[in-house]
């Protein structure tokens, strides 16, 4: 059997000593400090976790606004196009109306030179016709004479065409 002498006793109580000793002073510490640590990690994973979140979140938001912000920008541009449409129809329908006015300004015109030359060349028939009608009622003696008359009113004519 086992006998149970001083030494043993004595290596017992500085096992138990030394036991205490080393759980009060280095296990504890350490499984304290182990656990704090522990503690401290998985704060910072749950922080990790909620920035990302957080951070997932704002994508999605700033995504989702740049989607609005290209929507806006191509219904800016439709919008600045239909415009210029417009604007360019509008100045075709202007030019139109005015080449339509001058074009109507320029006939009035001519209508007006060509009664002016109308009347102009009127007058001087009508003074030839009495010319000649003078020239023949002074004249009027045989057909050579009358044939005569009328080729020096035909060169008279011709003259004030040049003219």
């Amino acid at each position: 059997m086992l006998e149970i002498n001083g030494t043993i006793i004595a290596v017992i109580a500085n096992f138990i000593i030394l036991a205490w000793i080393l759980e009060h002073f280095f296990y504890r510490p350490v499984r304290d400090g182990l656990l704090e640590r522990k503690k401290g990690i998985e704060k910072n994973l749950s922080d990790a976790a909620k920035k990302l979140d957080e951070a997932s979140s704002m994508k999605a938001r700033y995504e989702k606004d740049l989607s609005e912000a290209q929507e806006k920008a191509q219904e800016i541009v439709r919008n600045a196009s239909q415009e210029i449409d417009k604007m360019k129809e509008k100045a075709a329908a202007d030019l139109k109306q005015q080449a339509a006015g001058m074009i109507e300004q320029a006939r009035g015109q001519a209508e007006a030179l060509k009664s002016d030359a109308l009347q102009s060349a009127g007058a001087e028939i009508t003074d030839m016709v009495i010319l000649a009608a003078g020239k023949l009622m002074k004249s009027r003696m045989s057909p050579e004479s009358d044939r005569a008359l009328i080729d020096a009113f035909t060169k008279e004519i011709k003259r004030s065409e040049l003219n």
